[in-house]
């Protein structure tokens, strides 16, 4: 453990069900769907095979690259150069070259992966990538260049090859009063009352009682 936990052990297999389950979920190839849930992506959907479901108000600011499913949250933003990856190439035959085992009509040499899933509200910088069962925690931030390789949790900052935690972005308790808030499940008009709770900042340990803050 990287220190006391108070964030609710239980947040990836929530998580991964509220996303799976989300209404706003568009396929990011598809236009019509994209514009119904405000979402906006400048990539070249040329690129995004298989399923990249996407949830309302996301942003991705440039190239993405998909191969896979990959279950992406409400209200993210991603930089260029987003790739996600669920399969891999096998390393215990002889040959690993997909095409070719294809064509000579012998045993597929893809291994097929698990899903990823993005929270909500997830940063990620330019040139991220993101692969096979990776579950990234609502709020969190991925340093640019970074490969993700694992879990990361929720409201923490993490970055390198492969990507490891730096820190979070605020106190456990705070974390764990934005988890019970879930903000981004919100209407905008209740977004647009709530003011004060938005533009409150935060410290990396001040301790804040943001429910406080929220305003019906």
């Amino acid at each position: 453990m990287i220190e006391d936990m108070r964030i609710p052990i239980e947040w990836r297999d929530q998580l991964i069900e509220e996303l799976k389950n989300d209404h706003t979920l568009a396929d990011l190839r598809d236009a019509e769907a994209r514009k119904k849930s405000d979402i906006s992506a400048r990539g070249n959907m040329a690129e995004v095979k298989g399923s990249l479901l996407v949830g309302r108000g996301t942003n991705i600011n440039g190239r993405v690259q998909q191969q896979g499913r990959t279950f992406i949250g409400r209200y993210c933003a991603f930089g260029s150069g987003l790739t996600t990856i669920n399969g891999n190439h096998r390393t215990d035959t002889v040959n690993m070259n997909i095409k070719l085992q294809k064509e000579l009509g012998f045993r597929m040499n893809h291994i097929r992966g698990k899903p990823n899933f993005i929270g909500h509200n997830v940063w990620a910088g330019t040139g991220v990538t993101i692969l096979n069962g990776s579950v990234v925690g609502s709020g969190a931030v991925l340093a640019a260049g970074s490969v993700v390789t694992n879990d990361v949790m929720p409201f923490s900052i993490s970055g390198g090859v492969p990507a490891k935690h730096i820190k979070f972005r605020f106190t456990q308790s705070v974390i764990k009063q934005l988890l019970e808030i879930s903000w981004w499940n919100w209407s905008t008009d209740r977004m647009s009352r709530n003011a004060e709770f938005f533009n409150k900042v935060i410290g990396p340990d001040d301790e804040v009682d943001l429910i406080s803050l929220v305003r019906d």
